[in-house]
């Protein structure tokens, strides 16, 4: 019979493959359905050939699944990798999409999914400050013909720089891919939320202790309600090493000993009380 611990770490080994996982379906997904056909992996197509797809954006949609892939090891190079993929299009009509292998972008939205939740610090900014100009590059890629397969039309409207829908889908779907960015980039911190106020503690009005600085009482509040060092940090937007400098900090001043003296101590000085404990309203 397996401990409770092992029951933990065995859950845990499993999240660690989700990323992996879903860029290998994704990407199974997009070479046997979107991308096909494929042409000859030794020979590049025509530019005339939009409808084929050629093995240079093969790559490009492989460098998207393993930015998925290593989002939870090193977010920085997933960061990277989406740039350079992205630069690769702009700039060589080879690495483009097919008028059905654009598709591939959408494993990018699973991409803004893992960084939202593993990304911290400075990377965490920086794939912020990135959402724009990726958006606006890819929308770019879409709509304009000059930046198409086949350098006369656009790849979703099929127009040429004459027609106004070529600067009206840029627009659009630089928009679109912005909202649904956003959307998804917060949806993790919002489902921590749901599942982080417990239904048996309230907080009241009692003062956390003056002695933490402003940082330190919400790290303080956090480990009282029992979050763990990754779920403080993905909350706080901080590097797990920075949430125990805080928690070493809170221990020392407190003249606490554990993360459960915390917790005993919010309690006893009715910063957390007992849900059951607060008068009726």
């Amino acid at each position: 019979m397996r401990t409770p611990g092992v029951v933990r770490r065995d859950a845990r080994r499993w999240w660690l493959a989700i990323e992996p996982v879903a860029a290998a379906v994704l990407l199974a997904w997009w070479l046997l359905g979107p991308a096909q056909p494929i042409a000859s992996l030794s020979v590049v197509p025509m530019r005339t050939e939009t409808t084929l797809t050629n093995v240079y954006a093969v790559l490009i949609a492989v460098a998207f699944a393993v930015a998925l892939a290593i989002s939870r090891l090193s977010p920085f190079l997933t960061l990277a990798l989406v740039a350079v993929a992205l630069g690769a299009q702009l700039v060589g009509w080879a690495a483009r999409f097919s008028q059905t292998g654009w598709a591939a972008y959408l494993i990018l939205l699973a991409v803004v999914l893992a960084l939202s939740g593993h990304a911290r610090g400075r990377v965490r900014v920086a794939a912020i400050v990135a959402a724009l100009p990726m958006a606006a590059g890819i929308s770019a890629l879409l709509n304009f013909p000059s930046l198409s397969l086949s350098g006369q039309w656009g790849i979703i409207n099929g127009m040429g720089w004459g027609s106004p829908d070529v600067l009206w889908g840029f627009v659009i779907w630089t928009v679109a891919q912005l909202i649904v960015t956003a959307g998804l980039w917060w949806l993790p911190a919002w489902l921590r939320s749901l599942r982080r106020t417990p239904t048996s503690a309230v907080e009241t009005t009692a003062a956390i202790p003056a002695a933490l600085s402003r940082r330190e009482q919400e790290v303080y509040l956090m480990v009282a309600r029992g979050m763990t060092n990754a779920e403080i940090g993905a909350a706080a937007h901080v590097e797990e090493s920075t949430v125990k400098t805080h928690i070493s900090n809170i221990l020392a001043k407190l003249e606490l000993s554990s993360r459960t003296a915390v917790i005993a101590h919010a309690y006893r000085t009715g910063v957390l009380v007992p849900e059951a404990a607060t008068p009726a309203r």
